[in-house]
């Protein structure tokens, strides 16, 4: 608990996870001319898993087998993270950057909505406050 607010142990991992998501932002503005559209996603996802396994393997952490539903959960979410990344390639090398970038951001801000709006899931007042800075942020970017 810091300041009143409980950061969970994914905030550091958070954090450089939106840091290497602004790289890639910056940098695939310049990728995509010379690779095109897919081949800079399969590149990500293949350093993703090395990158994991790396991080297993230095941590000796176990690897759990995931059960058959688990596996078309992961199967879901890892085509929705593929056709999302291969729009935001799409919308980068026909839109501005300074445009797309921050409307990609707003699948935050959208995620935590339907949570609450389809799972009925209860935010916190910390999480309403991220969602509105999201909202705020794009709409001062789009002005």
């Amino acid at each position: 608990m810091a300041n009143g607010f409980y950061f969970a142990g994914g905030y550091s991992g958070g954090t450089g996870g939106g840091a290497v998501f602004g790289v890639y932002a910056w940098s695939v503005e310049f990728i995509i001319p010379s690779l095109g559209v897919f081949w800079p996603v399969l590149i990500n996802r293949l350093v993703d898993v090395v990158l994991i396994g790396g991080l297993l393997l230095v941590r000796r952490a176990q690897f759990i087998q995931p059960s058959r539903a688990m596996w078309r959960s992961i199967a879901l979410a890892s085509l929705l993270s593929l056709v999302a990344l291969v729009s935001f390639n799409i919308g980068v090398s026909t839109a501005d950057t300074a445009i797309v970038t921050p409307l990609s951001s707003l699948a935050s801000a959208v995620t935590v909505l339907m949570a609450w709006a389809i799972l009925r899931d209860r935010l916190s007042a910390l999480q309403w406050s991220g969602v509105a800075i999201i909202i705020m942020g794009v709409v001062l970017v789009g002005v």
